[in-house]
């Protein structure tokens, strides 16, 4: 997760932002950094309302400054989770978090898959989502801190510590 950070620096420095205005081109005046964290899908239970709650938490108590809708964000967070039941009481659950800018380009993905026992996500994920939120965490703090020139973020930590 962490190299992802530094692909995205890479990808926005080699990338010149500007905007076309009666046929001139201007430098872009860009949405002072903020992020908006969208809805997460494909979750069984409870899993994208508690996915969603706990990134937001993590983010904004690493310092993240969060939108309250996209129209106030510089970048979008999307998150898709499947999970596929492997018959021994088992789910393989796979999480794909999506960076992207404010006009919609594709930053960069964060991915995660783990097996996970099914009666862990079937109702309520509690502290699963905090962790699998805290995984991704890093890797999308260190990606939305490339984009928006943000400080270097606190890194998380697991909750008591």
């Amino acid at each position: 997760a962490r190299n992802a950070g530094r692909e995205v620096v890479d990808y926005f420095q080699r990338r010149a932002q500007s905007a076309t205005i009666d046929g001139t081109t201007e430098a872009a005046v860009p949405l002072p950094p903020r992020l908006y964290v969208s809805d997460v899908t494909g979750a069984p239970g409870d899993g994208n309302e508690s996915l969603k709650r706990a990134l937001i938490f993590i983010l904004r108590r690493s310092g993240v400054p969060l939108a309250d809708s996209t129209e106030d964000a510089s970048h979008v967070l999307t998150g898709r989770v499947e999970a596929t039941p492997k018959g021994d009481g088992m789910s393989d659950v796979s999480v794909v978090w999506r960076l992207a800018a404010h006009g919609g380009e594709e930053i960069g993905t964060i991915s995660q898959r783990n097996p996970v026992k099914s009666t862990l996500i079937e109702r309520r994920w509690g502290e699963l989502a905090y962790a699998v939120s805290n995984a991704a965490a890093d890797g999308i703090l260190d990606a939305f801190a490339a984009v928006s020139n943000l400080p270097e973020p606190t890194p998380t930590m697991p909750p008591g510590r």
